[in-house]
């Protein structure tokens, strides 16, 4: 599922039932600047507190740089690596994924 993370009035709503199923992948476009709120609410609605999670900055560029955590964790790791964006929000098992699927960096070490 693609989702955005602005809302209305700065009012995240989403379709929290939709978003909260087994083996589901969410992305989160524009989703650091709320990133405290948008994992906490993943948590209030059901989500698990350790269910993974990323953010990747600077996604394709030489500089992209990527913090692995869980919903419990994401934001402090975000902020500890003080972030500016642009940045993509990833939550789900399939974050587990990404070290077997470590294509962007395989390219920049050749």
């Amino acid at each position: 599922m693609f989702v955005t993370g602005h809302g209305k009035d700065g009012k995240i709503a989403l379709d929290w039932a939709s978003l909260i199923q087994p083996r589901q992948t969410v992305a989160v476009y524009m989703g650091l600047r709320n990133l405290e709120p948008l994992t906490e609410a993943f948590i209030a609605h059901g989500a698990r507190p350790d269910l993974p999670a990323a953010v990747i900055d600077n996604a394709t560029r030489p500089d992209q740089r990527v913090v692995v955590g869980t919903l419990a964790t994401l934001a402090a790791a975000a902020r500890a690596a003080e972030f500016k964006g642009p940045s993509i929000v990833i939550i789900g098992t399939v974050v587990t994924l990404r070290e077997k699927l470590e294509w962007y960096a395989a390219g920049q070490r050749a």
